[in-house]
């Protein structure tokens, strides 16, 4: 039974990452508890693509990665209060290839399911983010996966 649930394990993330690996503080960590390779090691990059916000305006939030050597592409992104990085900041809802799971008053927003392209190529996830009521700032956590597309956790770099 274990041998035969072995090749589930391997791709049960590759739809969405689970909540709480942002990075943020009191989260449980970054894509490196289910993914090996190295943090920042890699050529590759994370970047968060978002505008200044006006309080309880909407906006398209992107995450974009990269890497040279790598085909498929995953995430994990949270928004927080600048004053007390606990807390949620504003409201993700979700786009396409995206999904947004709430877990102890925290939104996290994720890859839905994890895209392959050609080796190199990268890939854009798009979201829509609502600022928070008011202007006392907000910090973005994320964590991306470039993977090789193996289809095990080996060989993947984390950004």
């Amino acid at each position: 039974a274990v041998a035969a649930a072995a090749p589930i394990l391997l791709f049960a993330f590759s739809d969405s990452a689970p909540p709480g690996l942002t990075g943020a503080p009191g989260d449980s960590g970054t894509c490196t508890q289910c993914h090996g390779g190295g943090v920042n090691s890699g050529a590759g990059s994370l970047e968060i693509e978002a505008t200044d916000y006006l309080p309880g305006q909407s906006q398209t939030v992107r995450v974009r990665i990269s890497d040279p050597n790598q085909m498929r592409w995953g995430f994990s992104l949270s928004a927080r209060r600048k004053s007390d990085q606990l807390r949620q900041a504003g409201t993700f809802t979700a786009g396409r290839f995206t999904v947004v799971e709430t877990i102890s008053g925290i939104q996290y927003a994720s890859h839905f399911p994890a895209q392959q392209t050609a080796r190199g190529a990268g890939f854009v996830y798009e979201l829509t983010w609502t600022a928070p009521d008011d202007s006392s700032g907000v910090v973005f956590y994320a964590s991306g996966n470039a993977a090789n597309g193996n289809g095990a956790s080996s060989g993947d770099n984390i950004y």
